[in-house]
């Protein structure tokens, strides 16, 4: 376990919060910890085998000797076509995790934000979706993020803040599609890329300032229910859309082609449209949000 803070001028600590982020060494988490710019965040980085979320027991251990005030849930079961097959994995990291994350919480008073995905839509739309329209998920992947959610929204309460976000990447941390282009595109004339399935690529850096932002912000844990947002950056694209996007930026010399869903089967189904409403999320915390080109 690392913890990372600043010292202020005089050499001591001014901590207002003292978070504790599990699945660090991800992506998402990677981001989060390259945002902290200020003395007032004290965080601690468990790795997994310091914590087992799927253990109860394994997170009660880790805890009795810290404090913390709220924790932030950055791990999940994210390989969406797998999921269909090593189902009781996904359920173990996507369900019995954040719902053990969320009991330990309530046990030490602490309030929670846990990381969903836009694949709790059905995908059917032609409008963005607002939060109060998840419930149909087309893959198995997207139900279990769904009831994770719930599950940490049900023992919570108040205490516990849901995003959801989508084609999440990174240029620097992680796996992702970004940089996958990026090394495709480097070694190959053409590219086919689906564009038939239109989504909002985020900016793992943005969302992680985002999340950092709620620990410090009154606001964030003001509702009796617990609280629910959308966040990705702004406008919408298609796959294709993105990685044209990703080779003209990056100046390379490789002709990106449009395919249909069809001519790339996989296992599991993808929504055809997760576009999200955001709008919930910039009323409550008046805070702009970057375009998706803006990378």
């Amino acid at each position: 376990m690392t913890t990372n803070s600043n010292d202020n001028m005089n050499g001591t600590k001014k901590i207002l919060k003292n978070i504790l982020l599990i699945g660090a060494s991800g992506m998402l988490g990677l981001s989060i910890l390259d945002n902290i710019d200020d003395s007032e965040i004290n965080i601690m980085t468990p790795t997994s085998k310091d914590v087992d979320i799927t253990n109860i027991d394994s997170i009660r251990e880790f805890v009795k000797n810290i404090e913390f005030d709220t924790l932030i849930n950055c791990a999940a079961y994210t390989k969406v076509d797998q999921a269909e097959i090593e189902k009781e994995l996904c359920l173990n990291l996507n369900v019995q995790g954040p719902y053990n994350l969320a009991i330990i919480c309530k046990e030490n008073n602490a309030t929670m934000i846990h990381i969903s995905s836009d694949y709790v839509y059905s995908g059917d739309s032609k409008i963005p979706y607002a939060e109060e329209t998840a419930g149909y998920c087309v893959n198995f992947y997207g139900e279990t993020k769904l009831e994770g959610e719930n599950k940490v929204l049900d023992v919570l309460k108040g205490n516990s803040v849901i995003i959801r976000t989508s084609w999440l990447y990174s240029k620097t941390h992680g796996k992702n599609f970004y940089k996958t282009i990026l090394n495709l595109a480097r070694t190959r004339d053409t590219l086919n890329i689906v564009s038939d399935q239109y989504g909002t690529p985020t900016l793992a850096d943005d969302l992680a300032r985002m999340i950092l932002s709620f620990t410090l912000d009154d606001k964030t844990f003001n509702s009796d229910e617990g609280q629910v947002f959308n966040f990705s950056n702004e406008g919408q694209c298609s796959w294709y859309d993105f990685a044209s996007r990703i080779v003209e930026v990056n100046s390379i010399n490789c002709k990106v082609l449009p395919v249909s869903t069809s001519e790339f089967p996989t296992i599991a189904r993808r929504p055809t449209y997760s576009v999200m409403d955001k709008s919930k999320i910039t009323k409550v915390f008046q805070r702009s949000i970057n375009h998706w080109e803006m990378m």
